[in-house]
């Protein structure tokens, strides 16, 4: 869960009285300790040094909006496994090579993604200073266009495939 409190201190019990107000689905047994830390994108400029490869969160990482860093990593995931699936199949080393490899493959795919959801946490952070004027008017529009569903259906299974 994330929760803005715009420098305003907020105790552990107010959080868990705001999660049993907001919860109609689940019963809690427990809380744990929370967590807090601010929120911040950030995407590294390198990937790798030598032949050791950051990974996850280490690379990317972004608002928790609908868990999204984690489906990143599942993408990079995939495509390291290939990597190394085809170097092996070639009989080629598994090297430096390697990391070079995955970097390119993957981080311009992870500056377009983190970016997107970057601006869509921010478009919706704004639009609720203005009563949801704009994603009303623009979800109006998408929801009568039969060629934005249907793409974005293909995308949101596919991804960039």
């Amino acid at each position: 869960m994330s929760l803005s409190t715009k420098n305003k201190k907020i105790s552990e019990n107010e959080v868990i009285k705001l999660i049993h107000k907001y919860n109609k689905k689940y019963i809690i047994k427990s809380f744990s300790s929370f967590e807090k830390f601010n929120l911040k994108s950030s995407l590294l400029k390198n990937y790798y040094h030598k032949n050791i490869l950051c990974f996850g969160d280490n690379i990317h990482k972004i608002h928790p909006l609908a868990g999204q860093g984690l489906n990143m990593t599942i993408r990079d995931i995939n495509i390291l496994s290939e990597l190394i699936d085809n170097k092996i199949y070639l009989g080629l080393p598994l090297d430096q090579s390697l990391t070079k490899e995955f970097e390119k493959k993957t981080k311009h795919f992870n500056y377009l993604y983190a970016s997107s959801i970057d601006f869509i946490y921010e478009f919706f952070k704004l639009d609720n200073k203005f009563n949801n004027f704009y994603s009303d008017k623009i979800f109006y529009f998408l929801k009568k266009n039969s060629s934005f569903k249907k793409f974005s259906t293909k995308f949101a299974d596919n991804g960039f495939i």
